[in-house]
């Protein structure tokens, strides 16, 4: 699974007025876990069921990424670059 990690704005570290741009596995993983938290709002049997949640999440992500794009192209899967695809709650 991939979330957004690219281009993220969010508050700077010890500053209460200014906002940084950010990338990497530190912006994507709080993706992924309010996802998983979101999932476990709506069904709290998950909170205690990690191969449930599991499950659960994985339904929720988009298995169409084009990686080189960021476009969704049914015609161009490439799992060893994105994982079981691209997460997409709603």
């Amino acid at each position: 699974m991939c979330a957004l990690g690219g281009d993220i704005v969010s508050a700077e570290a010890n500053s209460v007025k200014r906002y940084v741009s950010m990338s990497g596995t530190s912006t994507a993983a709080p993706m992924v876990s309010d996802a998983a938290t979101l999932l476990i709002e709506s069904n709290p049997a998950l909170a205690t069921d990690t191969q449930l949640l599991r499950q659960e999440l994985l339904l929720q992500v988009d298995r169409s990424l084009n990686h080189e794009t960021g476009n969704i192209d049914q015609n161009n899967l490439n799992y060893s670059r994105v994982g079981k695809g691209k997460l997409d709650i709603n």
